[in-house]
């Protein structure tokens, strides 16, 4: 396994942001669940493990599932991680990103999704799905 992040050699708990192999495809899937993560106010690791772990994709395509399960506040309120991430996949990451699936979603995660939505170009919109429903975008 490559090396993604030295705060979580210490702690594996620290960042949720793990890659995964989507069954009977190429894809790769990026998973985190934010309130997993026992650093989630880690601005600026969360974001370089997101940068490591999107650098070990590279070029392959692949899908970002967000599990909201047990989001709330304390994790809304970390807006400067969250729009630092979609920055990052914004600027760099998304030509091979075919899904943006959030799921296990509550009122906290949609007031994350206007937080974001600013950031995100109209092919990265349409792309949101929220519990396997597309995300309308307004």
């Amino acid at each position: 396994m490559e090396h993604i992040c030295v705060i979580c050699d210490d702690d594996p708990t620290s960042h949720s942001c793990h890659i995964l192999d989507k069954p009977s495809t190429n894809i790769k899937i990026v998973y985190t669940c934010p309130s997993r993560a026992t650093k989630y106010y880690d601005t600026k690791g969360t974001v370089a493990h997101y940068k490591n772990v999107l650098k070990i994709i590279g070029e392959q395509d692949w899908e970002y599932v967000c599990d909201c399960t047990d989001f709330g506040l304390k994790h809304a309120m970390c807006i400067n991680t969250a729009t630092n991430i979609v920055k990052l996949i914004v600027e760099k990451y998304y030509k091979n990103l075919k899904k943006i699936n959030i799921i296990n979603s509550n009122k906290f995660v949609y007031v994350m999704l206007k937080v974001i939505l600013p950031f995100l170009n109209n092919e990265l919109k349409s792309q949101i799905y929220v519990d396997n429903i597309q995300y309308i975008c307004e």
